[in-house]
């Protein structure tokens, strides 16, 4: 078989932009309240990712004893060292340390042992590592030559791990032959005949039987051979047509060796009973080769993940001996190029477009929304395949708008495209010219979403102007300001009333280090120090603890992983920790969950189809309330005043007050003292009030207290009556 078959290279070096994404600033009550998370002493965090990016070539292994499914390694353009488990509901990333990267290694679970046991792969040579649910310990560096694409499988009749095949490389392939086995302290070659020399084939035990069943594999045809411990024997030549990197494990519960898909297996299900094979399915997971199964023993089902169909997909897939079952999904395929925008009246971040592959490269016209939890396909068709383009919500309009990119042939376009929730609408093809690696963000003080920049020409046609979309026709603002540049990003601060530009591609390796702003009249340069110069990064405004936040990038070649935030004077450097480095990504911040979404974007791994939140405001208990608001009656056309205090320190806190659920003018309030007063005057005859004042920590979470006013058409004395404070969180 040859090697070009299963190794994709990582992609050479390509002018890519992160997209930045605009904001809609939320009219919710505390957004506005909200402050730093160095002025609480808060930690901001990087969760996730959630699902393990899709891949080739890994291997899993089902762990019977604590109850989940075990997948380490495999390839995505790079390779990949990490651990995951499914539970049978979630994956859970476990590890990054252990083995070293790499693909077509081969696992199974030593139940006697309690371990996982993996060996080989590419370039893991001939090493032996076992998992016991903590951490990676290397057992062996001898035994089998090193090898990939081979197969193992746990005799738990006789307590050894069976190795059969694979192949080794050095300059040239070459198919292996040689039967090992491990039994936790040594390995020992059985035999050296039996199956023709090949790889990419499959093998199971058979418990029911007390033989390792193998299937298939590089030249093995439609073989089914059985291993007792002494001799192969064949026993079929037919049944599932003849095919390389399927997949195959043994399902306890029904006694039978469950086989799907590989290299010319399309969605087949097969099932072979130790006499004959049956297909039992030809729908399912899509046609794919290059995945990895394992038998879920708790839960009676058979737990397919990833593999190659076309392209590299994240599904989580299981059999349960009647019918594919999807699980989990990853959501968009790898990619980079795409742009998201955070969808406030749906509660919703919306993914368009990207790049896909390589080989050759693909773009994608898909629409995708993530909800906090998972990732739902929405549309295939709208503005077509793109990447490069920008996007942000109109929070006026409840739309998100949609402009420019480059497009199949390697085009660009200044089409403006609007998504409803529903559909997409094309608007405008005339206003910026045509461009690609360019910003917009919205803002929401004056109802125009910004566009600035970008490129025209992959020979680095840079552009410097400004323009604003408000909602019917583009209008050119500005000439001036920042130099032309392109892969920059935009936020609007709604705090302040500016939208936020830093950094970007000023031609060749010159990368930009500026921070602008625009206040809808002229940009101003607000800094040149903070994070290092660098393009293709992702920017967003936390509109909760009024921050812009930078993640990533390229400054100039290679990656970054660093989190920045810019707070209207100054950057600082939050975290060093999150997402692997990578440029290309896309971020936006989810108001209504408080968080930053990122996704996607082209690092040390390849593509990536990982999502992961930033969050930075750590929740912690309201603040109590120690005096609230009382019930008062009073004159006519006088004074009244209402105060309410803290239990706690109020530099970090925020006050609100209402009247029937309206919140007051900020000129109605005092905000951030120890003891916060309303005053209320020309008071109307039989004016009859509802008033409560609100307290938020950082987080947004509140406490809240409420009080009636009575208005009297004479003189009486003011009568205090209490009223019980409560507590709100979250509202």
């Amino acid at each position: 078989m040859d090697k070009q078959t299963w190794t994709y290279d990582e992609p050479r070096h390509r002018m890519i932009e992160a997209e930045s994404l605009a904001r809609r600033v939320t009219i919710l009550l505390l957004a506005a309240a909200c402050i730093t998370g160095d002025a609480t002493g808060m930690t901001p965090e990087w969760q996730g990712p959630f699902f393990p990016n899709p891949r080739t070539e890994h291997a899993m292994a089902f762990d019977s004893v604590r109850g989940v499914t075990v997948l380490f390694g495999g390839e995505l353009l790079n390779l990949n060292s990490e651990t995951w488990e499914w539970d049978g509901h979630s994956w859970t990333l476990r590890s990054t340390s252990g083995p070293s990267p790499r693909y077509g290694h081969a696992m199974s679970y030593d139940v006697g042992r309690g371990v996982t046991v993996l060996l080989g792969g590419s370039p893991g040579g001939s090493e032996t590592w076992e998992w016991d649910g903590v951490s990676w310990t290397q057992r062996a560096g001898s035994g089998p030559s090193p090898r990939f694409r081979h197969a193992m499988s746990y005799d738990a009749n006789r307590c050894v791990t069976v190795l059969f095949g694979g192949s080794s490389y050095s300059g040239v392939l070459t198919p292996l032959r040689d039967t090992w086995e491990w039994d936790g302290a040594t390995w020992t070659q059985r035999a050296n005949s039996g199956p023709s020399p090949r790889d990419a084939h499959a093998m199971s035990y058979d418990a029911g039987r007390g033989v390792n069943v193998l299937f298939g594999g590089s030249s093995g045809g439609s073989e089914t051979w059985e291993w007792d411990g002494v001799t192969w024997t064949q026993r079929a030549n037919s049944g599932p047509s003849p095919r390389y990197a399927h997949a195959m494990s043994y399902d306890a519960g029904r006694g039978v060796n469950v086989l799907f898909g590989g290299s010319s297996g399309g969605s087949e299900t097969w099932e072979w009973d130790g006499v004959t094979w049956t297909q039992r399915a030809n729908s399912g997971p899509s046609p794919r080769y290059a995945h990895a199964m394992a038998y879920d023993a708790g839960r009676g089902v058979t737990v397919l993940f990833s593999g190659f169909d076309n392209a590299y997909n994240g599904e989580t897939w299981v059999w349960d001996g009647v019918t594919w079952t999807l699980r989990s999904s990853s959501g968009p395929r790898p990619r980079e190029g795409h742009a998201m925008a955070y969808d406030a009246s749906r509660g919703v971040t919306v993914l368009y477009g990207g790049n896909t592959w390589y080989f050759p490269q693909t773009y994608s016209g898909e629409t995708w929304e993530w909800d906090g939890v998972s990732w739902t396909h929405r549309a295939s068709t709208g503005p077509g395949m793109r990447f490069n383009h920008a996007m942000a919500y109109d929070s006026g309009r409840d739309i998100t708008v949609l402009f420019g990119g480059w497009t199949i042939g390697g085009a660009v376009n200044n089409e403006t495209w609007e998504w409803n929730g529903i559909s997409w609408t094309q608007r405008a093809t005339s206003g910026p010219s045509p461009r690609a690696y360019h910003s917009i963000a919205y803002d929401v003080g004056r109802g125009v979403t910004v566009l600035f920049g970008g490129e025209t020409l992959h020979a680095e046609h840079f552009l410097g102007d400004t323009w604003e979309w408000n909602g019917v026709s583009w209008t050119q603002r500005a000439s001036s300001g920042p130099s032309p540049r392109s892969s920059h990003a935009m936020a609007y601060d709604a705090s302040r009333g500016v939208t936020v530009l830093f950094g970007g591609h000023l031609g060749g390796s010159e990368v930009d280090g500026e921070t602008w702003e625009w206040d809808g009249v002229s940009w101003t340069q607000r800094s040149s120090s903070g994070p290092i110069p660098r393009g293709w990064y992702a920017m967003a405004y936390d509109a909760g603890r009024r921050l812009t936040v930078l993640y990533g990038g390229s400054p100039g070649g290679g990656f970054t992983d660093d989190t920045w935030e810019w707070n209207g004077a100054a950057w600082s450097l939050r975290v060093s920790s999150g997402p692997s480095m990578r440029y290309e990504h896309a971020m936006v911040y989810d108001v209504g969950r408080r968080v930053c979404v990122l996704f996607g974007g082209y690092g040390i791994f390849g593509l990536s189809a990982e999502t992961w939140e930033y969050n930075a405001c750590v929740a912690t208990e309201p603040p109590e309330i120690l005096s609230h608001p009382q019930s008062r009656m009073t004159l006519v056309g006088g004074t009244t005043v209402f105060s309410v205090e803290a239990a706690e320190d109020t530099s970090g806190l925020s006050y609100k007050w209402r009247k029937d659920g309206v919140e007051l003018m900020d000129n109605d309030r005092i905000v951030g003292t120890a003891t916060d007063t309303l005053t209320i005057t020309s008071l109307a005859l039989d004016d009859t009030g509802s008033y409560d004042v609100l307290i938020a920590n950082s987080c947004g979470e509140i406490a809240s207290a409420a009080a009636q006013l009575r208005v009297r058409p004479m003189f009486t004395p003011l009568q205090a009556i209490p009223v019980e404070k409560q507590s709100i969180v979250n509202q």
